[in-house]
């Protein structure tokens, strides 16, 4: 049976254009850079763990221009366990977001780029389509894989190219009193060129609590997924415990906006 290592996949930043000071009659500038910092007690994503359950230090840049066009990059660490010789994501994105009333749309690029880490003879380097709309609190995004999905194809045992993958995310998130936000998220992961006779597709689920400290963004969320472990192999970690990499899973992070 084959086991794949965890799929790997980074969080894309959604930019959104911040007006500049005003002097006098002069208008504000249509250009907006910001950074984020994140530390985070496991790495996530799509439900699957990216560090077994070790701590995350995480950041990034956004441009936003008024136009609507955002250009933006992310890192963070990663596990060797799992993106062979690699310590590190790194992911560059694009694209172009507009509102009209209640109602946004998103349409870009992402490339996620794994520096030194290799699965056999193939890159875990993947390149994806995003085309994503929102409504109020609620927003659904689909990503499309361009190109071999972290590194599946006929080389490192899959049963054809994995380009065409798909993930579906599906999200909710609500604004309270206090400055508390409570958020709800359902995805599915479609993976094209799996080993014959192997299901890699899963869904993954998230629910999330957060608030604001005086620009410090404190969260706590549940994840979990209905990964089957013969598909999606345990690992020992550097503790020595074995890890699931789509079990439930609690997280705490906080998060500075500058």
């Amino acid at each position: 049976m084959f086991n794949k290592k965890p799929i790997a996949a980074a969080v894309i930043a959604a930019a959104f254009a911040v007006p500049g000071p005003s002097f006098a009659e002069e208008a504000s500038s249509p250009h907006s850079l910001t950074g984020n910092l994140t530390f985070t007690t496991d790495y996530v994503f799509r439900g699957v763990t990216q560090t077994f359950e070790q701590p995350a230090i995480q950041g990034g840049f956004d441009y936003a221009h008024s136009s609507g066009v955002y250009l933006g990059t992310w890192g963070s660490n990663v596990s060797g366990l799992q993106f062979t010789d690699g310590s590190m994501e790194w992911d560059f994105y694009g694209g172009w977001t507009k509102s009209f009333g209640d109602f946004g749309l998103n349409v870009g690029a992402l490339y996620y780029y794994y520096p030194g880490a290799n699965l056999g003879t193939e890159s875990y380097d993947t390149a994806e389509l995003l085309v994503g709309g929102s409504w109020k609190w609620f927003s659904v995004k689909l990503y499309y894989s361009l190109t071999d999905f972290f590194g599946l194809n006929t080389t490192t045992g899959g049963s054809d190219s994995s380009d065409g993958s798909t993930y579906i995310d599906l999200s909710a998130s609500y604004p309270l009193p206090q400055g508390f936000t409570v958020g709800a998220h359902y995805g599915r992961q479609t993976v094209e060129g799996a080993p014959t006779g192997v299901d890699l597709d899963y869904s993954d689920y998230k629910l999330s609590v957060s608030k604001d400290f005086q620009g410090f963004l404190l969260a706590l969320a549940y994840t979990d997924t209905d990964i089957e472990s013969v598909n999606y192999a345990p690992i020992t970690n550097s503790k020595g415990e074995t890890v699931q990499p789509g079990d439930s899973r609690v997280l705490l992070s906080v998060t500075k906006t500058f």
